[in-house]
């Protein structure tokens, strides 16, 4: 017979390796807010909508869905040379068979300064804060016998807020052609995830991003777009590395008009725990870019040692961006008088 004992050890098991790790996506990039807060404003274009959708370990157990949603804007910096940007994101991740889930609302702030008069080497910093809350449904917990644990007040339910902060510096080369790096830390505040209440080995670990790529033309129809990103929360270490390689018909993006740019992109996630490195999974990706719209699939390959369980597979995640008031939209948020004023602002962009 499984004892109430036996079954609040299980659970507190289950919530404690759920709550050990954030959220991930694939192709990160497309989830800026997850990636580094001060990528908040970093586009061509006046505003930005996203949305993902993650599902994920459906041949394993029931399937882990994570979808997001976000929209960020600029407004004009203080001088000619700076920018400032604000977003707002909502997430939601729903986990195995008691649906755990979480979910945060967050709003982010950053600022752009430009060092030179050509606008082209940029340094940004932001800075986001939100609200999370995580539950579970107990009522699809199997048990022996009636569970005391939950006789008083709800136990299933937890609220927290959240701070995060990053830093990214961009150079322009030349045309199209970037150099970027950036590093944030999520959770500085070190939020308690408990639903006993007891924040002792309770914190959430803050989660440490160091990323970085490029932007490099191989010739007027091919760009390689390379990109790193190395992240450690807790004892949890993972590394992720490749690039996208595009093509894009430069007589119709001089034109501005029916501009497509096609991607195909591959990348390595490893992880290391306890001293141990290996491999998690190979990201393929397909990408279209037409005019002011970005739609992404992305898929992953299990390599890890969970291959025969999962007979290999990973997770499909597709990706929708919309730009407002970029070049290749026609749609404007402003008025011809402050079109004007906002090309005094304005900065290049890499392309992530």
């Amino acid at each position: 017979m499984r004892t109430p004992l036996v079954s609040l050890i299980l659970y507190m098991i289950f919530v404690s390796s759920l709550a050990a790790q954030d959220i991930h996506f694939s192709h990160i990039h497309a989830s800026p807010f997850n990636l580094n807060p001060a990528l908040t404003g970093i586009f061509e274009g006046d505003m930005r909508l996203i949305a993902n959708y993650r599902n994920q370990w459906r041949s394993v157990t029931a399937d882990y869905k994570t979808m997001m949603a976000s929209a960020d804007m600029k407004i004009g910096g203080f001088n000619q040379n700076s920018i400032i940007g604000l977003g707002a994101h909502v997430n939601a991740d729903v986990a195995g068979d008691l649906d755990y889930t979480t979910q945060s609302v967050g709003f982010s702030a950053s600022f752009m300064q430009a060092f030179d008069r050509h606008r082209s080497h940029i340094l940004a910093g932001g800075l986001q804060i939100g609200r999370v809350t995580s539950r579970f449904d107990p009522s699809k917990m199997i048990t022996y016998e009636e569970e005391t644990f939950f006789g008083s007040g709800d136990r299933s339910r937890i609220s927290y807020y959240d701070m995060s902060a990053g830093l990214v510096w961009y150079k322009r080369i030349k045309k199209e052609q970037f150099l970027y790096a950036g590093a944030s830390v999520y959770h500085i505040n070190n939020p308690i995830v408990s639903f006993f209440g007891e924040p002792e080995g309770n914190q959430l670990f803050r989660r440490y991003v160091v990323h970085g790529g490029a932007n490099v033309a191989l010739n007027k129809w091919y760009t390689l777009i390379p990109n790193a990103i190395f992240m450690v929360q807790g004892p949890h270490q993972q590394a992720t590395l490749g690039t996208f390689v595009r093509y894009h018909n430069p007589t119709k993006q001089l034109m501005k008009k029916n501009h497509v740019s096609l991607m195909f992109g591959g990348w390595v996630r490893a992880f290391a725990l306890e001293d141990r490195l290996s491999a998690d999974a190979l990201v393929g990706a397909i990408r279209i870019d037409f005019q002011n719209l970005i739609m992404t699939f992305t898929y992953d390959i299990n390599i890890s040692t969970l291959a025969p369980v999962s007979y290999g597979q990973g997770g499909p995640e597709f990706s929708l961006i919309y730009l407002i008031g970029s070049e290749l939209s026609g749609l404007k948020l402003k008025s011809r008088k402050s079109m004007e004023k906002k090309k005094k602002h304005k900065m290049a962009c890499p392309v992530f």
